[in-house]
């Protein structure tokens, strides 16, 4: 499925279920208004990571590590109307990274802005469906070099998140949930140890399934 088409499909799915909270008339169990919660990710960075390729413009190297997966911890911020929930949350975990068989470590940090449609939104149980935007940057550590300095590797990139999982209230204001996610990211851009970033005229890619598991508080 090309790039295009695979945002399309999220946006109908969007919309159908902004259509779907309007039209409905049931009585839902979870409280509306703002809400804070905290997750613990595994996180998984796959497509163009895979250890054996660097970047270079002729005055510095910046490898390409393979990234071994990694849980973490995230934090978020929402609001839960009805079917429809918004959320911010900010994610961070740290990875074994390897090169060419050398070891290394990564500091992998994200910011996404998420939709979910809720079913079943009038009991305890409710299954849920996610569609958002990301925003990733990934820190080799001494993942650069100009030949006389060794440095940090900073990839910056954008992305799309499709997923589902599943919520249960404990009460209307509480719930713990689970859940997967298939981030596809696309690195735009690196900066090594020479400073100035980098534009990658084709983009890395860094996609990959994540899981999650957190708690919720409605206030």
């Amino acid at each position: 499925m090309s790039t295009r088409k695979f945002i399309a499909v999220c946006i109908l799915f969007f919309t159908f279920g902004i259509a779907s909270s309007v039209t409905a008339q049931e009585n839902y169990y979870a409280k509306d208004g703002l809400y804070i919660g905290f997750n613990i990710p595994f996180n998984n960075i796959g497509g163009d990571f895979n250890g054996d390729t660097f970047l270079t413009d002729g005055f510095q190297v910046i490898l390409i590590p393979e990234v071994e997966s990694s849980s973490g911890l995230g934090i978020s911020v929402g609001g839960r109307f009805s079917e429809l929930a918004f959320e911010l949350n900010y994610l961070s975990s740290t990875h074994d990274a390897t090169f060419l068989g050398a070891k290394g470590e990564a500091d992998y940090n994200m910011v996404n802005l998420d939709f979910k449609y809720y079913y079943s939104a009038d009991k305890r149980f409710q299954p849920n469906l996610l569609f958002g935007l990301c925003v990733p940057w990934l820190v080799v550590k001494d993942g650069s070099s100009d030949g006389v300095d060794v440095g940090d590797a900073t990839f910056q990139g954008f992305g799309l998140n499709i997923g589902g999982g599943i919520a249960y209230y404990i009460n209307p204001r509480v719930s713990i949930s689970g859940g997967v996610i298939y981030r596809w990211i696309s690195y735009h851009s690196a900066e090594g140890v020479s400073g100035g970033s980098k534009q990658i005229e084709d983009g890395l890619d860094g996609s990959g399934i994540d899981f999650n598991v957190g708690i919720t508080y409605t206030f």
